[in-house]
């Protein structure tokens, strides 16, 4: 049973999508701040340290170069999650869209996204979840989303999915969902 304070912050952070922003806020401060820790990719969600680039430890090679960096796994873990859920947006010449609500990763980004040349294939919504594009729907043929769903709260997981599921196209569509959990002593505690 919450008490009457926590029951007062879960009433506040239902549905608002003033809230989230205000969220992410601690996101959006400084990007080379966040690159000096994450890498170029800025992804905080888990690596894949794989075995053949010597699993965690192969960044730690103290004679010659290492064998792995963290910028590197972080690739190898979307090269894995993309092959797994069969994605080959680039080779089937799909348009990737994904959405923030922070101007300045929308803007780091884009940056981004033309020095690679991929300006075609790639479009920034700076939306929230809850109110994307009415032409979203039905429109796609598959939905990644890494380490975001931690920052849903529990108590909105179906409406996120019945968002997700309204977007993907009824006859062929495929989801790749990654997500942080906390420890079940905490769960009570964080539910929002």
């Amino acid at each position: 049973m919450l008490s009457r304070r926590r029951r007062k912050l879960s009433f506040d952070h239902r549905g608002a999508a003033l809230r989230a922003k205000r969220m992410i806020a601690g996101h959006t401060y400084c990007n080379e701040l966040f690159k000096a820790f994450l890498g170029d990719s800025l992804m905080y969600s888990s690596a894949l340290w794989l075995d053949s680039t010597g699993g965690m430890r192969g960044d730690l090679e103290i004679d010659g170069p290492a064998k792995a960096d963290l910028g590197m796994a972080q690739i190898d873990k979307l090269h894995y999650l993309l092959r797994k859920a069969r994605i080959e947006a680039t080779k089937m010449g799909r348009v990737a869209d994904t959405f923030t609500l922070s101007n300045e990763q929308k803007d780091f980004a884009e940056a981004k996204i033309v020095r690679l040349g991929l300006s075609e294939h790639i479009r920034i919504h700076l939306c929230d979840y809850r109110n994307l594009p009415v032409d979203f729907e039905k429109a796609f043929d598959t939905f990644v989303r890494i380490g975001m769903v931690e920052h849903v709260g529990y108590c909105f997981l179906p409406q996120y999915l019945k968002i997700i599921d309204w977007a993907l196209n009824s006859n062929r569509a495929a989801a790749a969902v990654t997500m942080t959990t906390p420890p079940d002593s905490r769960f009570d505690t964080l539910q929002l």
